[in-house]
């Protein structure tokens, strides 16, 4: 066994950075574009889901969810919100946890859509445990937080 993974990263294969790759990016990236296409930010008058984020929301989840890859279309939404931020974080944080500790290896690559992530991962369940804290962590926080944002916005 070679002390670091890059030898696997760089020939495809499975290795915990992939795994980390896959979690603490696209995973985390995908909960939060998916929080502003369930609870956008908007101004009153504004249509629901006609805000101006939408459309890179929806592409930022599908690319991460689809393709495994990371595309840094949260950016705006985690600059603008720190309880977001902080929430991608800690997601990144609990689910590198998880995959690092579990008794066995844990280990998956990005560029794969998510099932397949998990499918051909050597720990399907590890994978998705961590994948499910990593996505709805900053989905639960970014949709509070933006629901939270437009009720002070009407005061």
């Amino acid at each position: 066994n070679h002390p670091t993974n890059h030898p696997r990263m760089e020939h495809g294969g499975m290795s915990l950075l992939g795994t980390l790759d896959w979690l603490t990016l696209c995973m985390t990236g995908a909960g939060a574009c998916a929080a502003q296409l369930i609870a956008p930010r908007r101004a009153e008058n504004e249509e629901p889901k006609l805000g101006k984020d939408t459309g890179l929301a929806r592409r930022g989840l599908f690319l991460n969810l689809c393709y495994g890859d990371y595309i840094e279309a949260c950016f705006p939404f985690l600059a603008r919100d720190s309880w977001l931020d902080a929430a991608v974080y800690a997601a990144s944080g609990l689910c590198g946890v998880m995959v690092a500790t579990a008794e066995e290896s844990v280990r998956s690559t990005a560029y794969l859509a998510a099932p397949l992530a998990v499918a051909l991962g050597s720990r399907p369940r590890e994978l998705t445990k961590a994948a499910v804290v990593a996505f709805c962590l900053p989905l639960a926080i970014g949709v509070l937080s933006n629901i939270w944002s437009r009720r002070r916005a009407r005061r």
